[in-house]
Protein backbone atom coordinates (compact mmCIF):
# COMPACT_ATOMS: atom_id res chain seq x y z
CA UNK A 1 0.00 0.00 0.00
CA UNK A 2 1.33 3.73 -0.83
CA UNK A 3 -0.39 6.95 -0.24
CA UNK A 4 0.76 10.31 1.12
CA UNK A 5 -1.19 12.32 3.84
CA UNK A 6 -1.11 15.69 1.22
CA UNK A 7 -0.41 17.10 -2.17
CA UNK A 8 1.75 20.21 -3.03
CA UNK A 9 0.84 23.42 -5.26
CA UNK A 10 3.89 23.03 -7.03
CA UNK A 11 3.16 26.35 -8.96
CA UNK A 12 -1.13 24.79 -9.14
CA UNK A 13 -2.33 28.20 -9.03
CA UNK A 14 0.69 30.34 -9.06
CA UNK A 15 1.61 29.08 -5.69
CA UNK A 16 4.91 26.79 -4.75
CA UNK A 17 4.14 25.87 -0.60
CA UNK A 18 0.74 24.72 1.05
CA UNK A 19 -0.41 26.11 4.75
CA UNK A 20 -2.64 24.87 7.04
CA UNK A 21 -5.36 25.81 5.69
CA UNK A 22 -5.35 25.12 2.23
CA UNK A 23 -8.10 22.65 0.39
CA UNK A 24 -7.38 22.81 -2.81
CA UNK A 25 -8.04 19.63 -5.13
CA UNK A 26 -3.75 19.33 -5.98
CA UNK A 27 -3.64 18.90 -2.23
CA UNK A 28 -6.32 17.07 -1.03
CA UNK A 29 -6.70 14.32 -4.23
CA UNK A 30 -3.96 11.85 -4.20
CA UNK A 31 -3.14 8.62 -5.04
CA UNK A 32 -3.55 5.69 -3.41
CA UNK A 33 -1.52 2.44 -4.50
CA UNK A 34 -3.14 -0.99 -3.27
CA UNK A 35 -1.26 -3.86 -5.12
CA UNK A 36 -0.26 -7.60 -4.14
CA UNK A 37 -1.51 -11.32 -3.43
CA UNK A 38 -5.48 -11.43 -5.09
CA UNK A 39 -5.85 -7.94 -5.86
CA UNK A 40 -6.89 -7.10 -9.34
CA UNK A 41 -3.82 -5.32 -11.27
CA UNK A 42 -4.12 -2.17 -13.64
CA UNK A 43 -7.88 -0.95 -12.09
CA UNK A 44 -8.65 2.16 -11.59
CA UNK A 45 -11.14 3.40 -8.96
CA UNK A 46 -12.22 6.95 -8.45
CA UNK A 47 -14.46 6.98 -5.76
CA UNK A 48 -14.79 9.24 -2.92
CA UNK A 49 -12.14 7.94 0.14
CA UNK A 50 -10.57 9.60 3.16
CA UNK A 51 -7.54 8.89 5.02
CA UNK A 52 -9.60 7.38 7.37
CA UNK A 53 -10.83 4.65 5.39
CA UNK A 54 -7.07 3.02 5.75
CA UNK A 55 -7.07 1.69 8.81
CA UNK A 56 -10.55 -0.35 7.98
CA UNK A 57 -9.02 -1.57 4.79
CA UNK A 58 -5.48 -2.60 6.00
CA UNK A 59 -7.60 -4.65 8.80
CA UNK A 60 -9.74 -5.86 5.74
CA UNK A 61 -6.32 -6.80 3.94
CA UNK A 62 -5.07 -9.00 7.06
CA UNK A 63 -8.34 -10.78 7.22
CA UNK A 64 -8.03 -8.71 10.71
CA UNK A 65 -12.33 -8.71 12.30
CA UNK A 66 -12.94 -5.19 13.14
CA UNK A 67 -14.21 -5.36 16.85
CA UNK A 68 -15.02 -1.83 17.44
CA UNK A 69 -16.45 1.16 14.68
CA UNK A 70 -13.87 3.26 13.48
CA UNK A 71 -14.69 6.40 11.43
CA UNK A 72 -13.27 5.01 8.27
CA UNK A 73 -15.09 2.59 5.71
CA UNK A 74 -13.42 -0.05 4.41
CA UNK A 75 -12.04 0.28 0.55
CA UNK A 76 -12.80 -3.79 0.52
CA UNK A 77 -15.69 -3.83 -2.01
CA UNK A 78 -13.92 -1.47 -4.44
CA UNK A 79 -10.34 -3.36 -4.30
CA UNK A 80 -12.81 -6.57 -4.99
CA UNK A 81 -14.64 -4.49 -7.60
CA UNK A 82 -18.27 -5.55 -6.27
CA UNK A 83 -20.53 -4.89 -9.09
CA UNK A 84 -22.27 -1.57 -8.32
CA UNK A 85 -21.16 -0.51 -5.18
CA UNK A 86 -20.71 3.03 -4.17
CA UNK A 87 -18.36 3.59 -1.51
CA UNK A 88 -19.27 7.48 -0.13
CA UNK A 89 -21.09 10.26 -2.10
CA UNK A 90 -18.73 12.92 0.11
CA UNK A 91 -15.26 13.09 1.53
CA UNK A 92 -15.33 15.72 4.47
CA UNK A 93 -11.72 18.05 5.04
CA UNK A 94 -10.37 20.09 7.18
CA UNK A 95 -7.37 22.52 8.09
CA UNK A 96 -6.34 25.56 9.53
CA UNK A 97 -6.16 26.46 13.35
CA UNK A 98 -8.78 28.09 15.67
CA UNK A 99 -7.54 31.18 17.82
CA UNK A 100 -7.09 28.62 21.09
CA UNK A 101 -4.27 27.03 18.90
CA UNK A 102 -2.63 30.10 18.25
CA UNK A 103 1.05 29.81 18.05
CA UNK A 104 3.82 32.15 18.15
CA UNK A 105 4.68 31.63 14.50
CA UNK A 106 1.13 31.99 13.97
CA UNK A 107 0.70 35.81 14.99
CA UNK A 108 -1.90 36.69 12.31
CA UNK A 109 -4.61 33.61 12.12
CA UNK A 110 -6.69 34.71 10.04
CA UNK A 111 -4.26 34.27 7.16
CA UNK A 112 -4.11 30.31 8.34
CA UNK A 113 -7.76 30.13 10.04
CA UNK A 114 -9.92 27.13 10.07
CA UNK A 115 -11.31 25.34 7.42
CA UNK A 116 -13.55 22.90 6.07
CA UNK A 117 -14.88 21.07 3.26
CA UNK A 118 -17.21 19.17 1.59
CA UNK A 119 -16.70 17.44 -1.49
CA UNK A 120 -18.53 14.86 -3.76
CA UNK A 121 -17.32 14.06 -7.59
CA UNK A 122 -19.04 17.19 -8.97
CA UNK A 123 -18.63 20.35 -6.30
CA UNK A 124 -16.49 20.95 -3.86
CA UNK A 125 -17.87 23.90 -0.85
CA UNK A 126 -15.54 25.20 1.28
CA UNK A 127 -16.18 26.97 4.76
CA UNK A 128 -13.59 29.08 6.26
CA UNK A 129 -13.58 31.18 9.44
CA UNK A 130 -12.02 34.24 8.65
CA UNK A 131 -13.51 34.38 4.80
CA UNK A 132 -16.34 34.01 2.78
CA UNK A 133 -17.71 30.63 1.49
CA UNK A 134 -15.99 29.17 -1.65
CA UNK A 135 -17.84 26.49 -4.16
CA UNK A 136 -15.89 24.97 -6.98
CA UNK A 137 -17.30 22.98 -10.35
CA UNK A 138 -15.06 20.24 -9.91
CA UNK A 139 -16.31 18.84 -13.33
CA UNK A 140 -15.88 21.97 -15.49
CA UNK A 141 -13.11 23.60 -14.03
CA UNK A 142 -10.63 20.81 -12.36
CA UNK A 143 -8.23 23.12 -10.83
CA UNK A 144 -10.87 24.47 -8.65
CA UNK A 145 -9.79 28.42 -10.24
CA UNK A 146 -13.09 29.90 -11.10
CA UNK A 147 -15.37 30.71 -7.53
CA UNK A 148 -18.94 29.45 -8.08
CA UNK A 149 -20.44 30.76 -4.28
CA UNK A 150 -21.43 33.34 -5.05
CA UNK A 151 -23.84 32.86 -8.52
CA UNK A 152 -27.16 33.13 -6.89
CA UNK A 153 -28.55 29.55 -9.07
CA UNK A 154 -25.98 27.50 -6.68
CA UNK A 155 -27.24 28.80 -3.65
CA UNK A 156 -29.47 25.54 -3.48
CA UNK A 157 -26.09 23.34 -3.67
CA UNK A 158 -23.98 25.52 -1.59
CA UNK A 159 -26.64 25.01 1.56
CA UNK A 160 -27.30 21.44 0.71
CA UNK A 161 -23.71 20.66 0.82
CA UNK A 162 -23.25 22.68 4.20
CA UNK A 163 -25.93 20.31 5.54
CA UNK A 164 -24.36 17.18 4.48
CA UNK A 165 -21.20 18.31 6.46
CA UNK A 166 -23.16 18.86 9.37
CA UNK A 167 -25.07 15.53 9.07
CA UNK A 168 -22.04 13.39 8.52
CA UNK A 169 -19.59 15.34 11.06
CA UNK A 170 -21.58 15.33 14.49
Amino acid sequence: MFFTDHGEYLRDLGLIEKWTSGLSDCLVKEPLIVGGGPIPEGVVINDMTEMVDLLPTVFGLCGVPELYPYNGKSLMPLINLVSGYKHKEFAFLEGGFLPRGKTLQHEKIQIVGKATACRDLEWTYVHRLYEMGELFDRKNDPKEGKQKADEPQRSVLHVSMSEHWWQEIS
